[in-house]
């Protein structure tokens, strides 16, 4: 199984890859690096002694760009982790939160239906 992890390089997601990889699966990881560092990835590859881990950085809210990782990829589960979480935050700016949530949200589910 090939699963796509959005905000695979965070905290929870960059765990998650780690264990799903030493599970057996492939893991294709989508993340703007918002609120994560692209040096995580090294750190999955080391852990983990695989090298071949795609990376897309992109913001989900791009349903073309988005889209373009299910047209590559025959990804067969989703664990979607490229949230906003700050409420202080969210309070100041909720168009960002509700553009970030709910419409990355919306891409993947319409993405996942397109593509079974």
């Amino acid at each position: 199984m090939k699963i796509l992890v959005t905000g695979g390089l965070g905290f929870i997601g960059s765990h998650t890859c780690v264990e799903l990889i030493e599970n057996g699966y492939d893991v294709v990881i989508a993340d703007n690096l918002s609120n994560s560092d692209e040096n995580v990835l090294n750190t999955i590859k080391f852990l983990t002694k695989k090298e071949n881990i795609s990376l897309y950085k992109v913001d989900l809210v791009n349903y073309e760009m988005t889209r373009d990782i299910f047209m590559q990829h025959n990804i067969t589960a989703v664990i979607h982790f490229a949230g906003l979480k700050a409420v202080s935050e969210s309070i100041k700016m909720p168009i960002k939160y509700y553009m970030n949530n709910l419409v990355s949200t919306l891409n993947l589910l319409n993405l996942c239906e397109e593509f079974n």
